[in-house]
């Protein structure tokens, strides 16, 4: 599967930023990350992470939730949630083209490109309600320490919902590392684990797992 060798490429290699970002840039112009990343082939992250919002926020408040969607991409996760009734909802992505296509698709109210780390949006601190991310941890993505720039920016009592491939927690970048740091956060009490639940068939016949946090 064409889908699955590209993806595999991009999170299982050993990439420079700057190689990545080049990479996703002229995945998003030809139009082949839309057509990748799809449900016809086979990949669910953004419905499964789309439906855990509507899990943790009633319909009849979904259209006020302020919402900060996290490696963007064209904007898969936001359609789902549209769909779900949220209104509100900001993208976050450092591949300028991949917001260009979501831009066009008028899914976001900011188009906000840059990475997730300690320097972003300052200025957004404890602002959204929920924020998610789907696909965006892999090697080389998102660090593990990016969840504390996560907490950071979502308000009290706030939702944290991440989407990712089962096989990449073993990774050599999260292996031993980013589950002990989501327990020592939660030790903290900086969050709670809401749930962690194991997706069959998430993306690609990939097994995958969706985490839910409570900002505390």
């Amino acid at each position: 599967m064409e889908a699955l060798k590209v993806n595999d490429t991009l999170f299982k290699g050993s990439h420079s930023t700057e190689d990545l970002l080049k990479y996703y840039n002229n995945w998003a112009q030809t139009g082949k990350y839309d057509e990748h990343l799809s449900v016809d082939n086979g990949y669910k992250g953004p419905h499964i992470t789309a439906q855990a919002a509507a899990e943790v926020f009633e319909p009849n408040r979904r259209p006020t939730v302020q919402i900060l969607d996290v490696a963007a991409g064209t904007g898969k996760v936001s359609q789902e949630l549209r769909q779900l009734g949220f209104t509100n909802i900001d993208a976050l992505d450092p591949s300028g083209s991949m917001l260009a296509q979501a831009r066009k698709k008028n899914l976001y109210n900011n188009y906000i490109c840059d990475f997730l780390n300690e320097y972003t949006m300052p200025a957004r601190n404890a602002f959204y309600d929920c924020i998610t991310t789907s696909g965006g941890f892999g090697l080389g993505h998102i660090p593990a320490d990016a969840l504390h720039d996560l907490i950071r920016l979502t308000k009290k009592g706030g939702y944290i919902i991440i989407a990712m491939r089962e096989e990449y927690i073993y990774m050599s970048c999260y292996n031993d590392i980013l589950e002990p740091l989501m327990r020592k956060l939660e030790n903290e009490q900086k969050w709670q684990m809401v749930q962690r639940t194991v997706i069959q068939e998430y993306a690609f016949n990939k097994t995958g797992v969706l985490y839910i946090f409570e900002v505390s």
